[in-house]
């Protein structure tokens, strides 16, 4: 999944070499929230990643993580890089994951 340039803000950005499978539930169009997704990310198929809360935070997952299936990481998450996330794996709001880690 791309995103394109456009005049008007675009609250989520997805890293073109991320990996976004069927049925995976990505941020909410029309959101004034942020969620960025970054580079070699595998996310697996029924995952639900939330945008942040509130404008002035943002959702983050950073570089080579893998997110298994039906797993679900919420609102204003901090990810670092290479971390792998175990199926069914449920995330509540703010949590920090660093750099990595094996979450199951």
């Amino acid at each position: 999944m791309k995103t394109e340039a456009s005049p008007e803000p675009n609250p989520s950005f997805i890293h073109p070499t991320a990996v976004v499978h069927p049925d995976a539930i990505i941020g909410q169009p029309g959101d004034e929230c942020f969620l960025d997704i970054g580079d070699n990310n595998d996310i697996r198929e029924h995952i639900s990643v939330h945008q942040s809360s509130k404008p002035t935070d943002k959702t983050v997952i950073g570089d080579g993580n893998l997110i298994m299936g039906s797993s679900h990481i919420a609102h204003d998450c901090k990810i670092g890089n290479s971390n792998i996330f175990a199926n069914n794996t449920l995330l509540a709001g703010h949590v920090v994951v660093g750099v990595s880690f094996v979450v199951t």
